[in-house]
């Protein structure tokens, strides 16, 4: 039995998670809804990180970053092979500044479209396309700590995923790997994902995940800053989480994640929690 139905549920809201990349890390796996199926997923996130790394590996502590988002992933499928998606969130964000004093900025961040197409199934692989365009941010303004940014990003992803047999018959692997054009000053980047699925209990999935940004050239700043920004920055992200299915509609996730790696931005902790409406 292979669980299409339940791995792309859950596929699709896993991946909203590495926070320091907000908006656009709320890409889904291999798999495409059912024809005429609506997923709304709704993330609380909080992160907190007290270090910087700067592009040379020299690590420095800093004044607390403090960050909290609320975030809409929407989803459609067109198709039995084609979904459609839209990705928004809210952030609000806080910094004590080197003279002790607090800076704190609300705002809308950048909203994303994106639609996957599965374009093959090879031995057991379900393999799927994903291009993405992330749009200029919008009521943010321009105060710090910064949201979003000014600058619009394309990006084109392939995905596989297959289903696997070790705990439970509906457990899966899904790989991601990812171009993304950044227009303005940034430098383009590549995104790796990997995710492993254990089902325990019938309605209990574990999720264990790596998150891979990589910059291809590094600017040189010398404050911390939210890489939502333009900013240039490496970083690996592991995330672990636990789903619990309410009912065949509602499903809520919990998790932690931190940061094993970075450069050029800052290093933290973060919690999360989803609600998944699936109809």
């Amino acid at each position: 039995m292979l669980c299409r139905g339940d791995i792309a549920r859950y596929l699709s809201g896993l991946s909203l998670f590495l926070f320091l990349l907000l908006p656009v890390r709320a890409l889904a796996g291999a798999w495409t809804l059912d024809e005429k199926e609506f997923l709304n997923i709704t993330t609380l996130r909080a992160f907190q990180a007290d270090r910087f790394t700067d592009a040379s590996g020299n690590e420095f502590s800093t004044p607390d970053y403090d960050k909290l988002a609320l975030e809409t992933q929407l989803e459609y499928g067109y198709s039995p092979t084609l979904t459609l998606g839209a990705m928004l969130n809210a952030q609000h964000v806080h910094q004590s500044n080197a003279l002790g004093l607090n800076d704190e900025n609300y705002g809308i961040g950048n909203a994303s479209l994106y639609l996957r197409k599965q374009i093959a199934e090879l031995e057991g692989w379900v393999i799927s396309a994903q291009p993405m365009v992330q749009l200029p941010r919008v009521g943010a303004g321009y105060d710090l700590p910064a949201i979003g940014n000014d600058d619009p990003e394309l990006e084109m992803r392939l995905l596989a995923g297959r289903a696997l047999f070790l705990l439970s018959d509906c457990d899966f692997v899904n790989f991601e790997a990812g171009y993304r054009h950044r227009f303005g000053d940034a430098s383009d980047q590549v995104h790796l994902e990997g995710t492993l699925g254990l089902r325990p209990a019938p309605k209990i999935l574990l999720l264990t995940q790596l998150f891979v940004t990589h910059s291809f050239d590094l600017d040189y700043a010398s404050l911390p800053t939210d890489p939502s920004t333009d900013r240039d920055y490496r970083t690996v992200t592991a995330q672990l989480s636990a789903v619990f299915e309410v009912s065949p509609s509602l499903s809520l996730q919990l998790g932690v994640f931190h940061d094993l790696y970075v450069r050029n931005t800052g290093e933290g902790t973060g919690l999360i929690f989803s609600t998944w409406v699936r109809f």
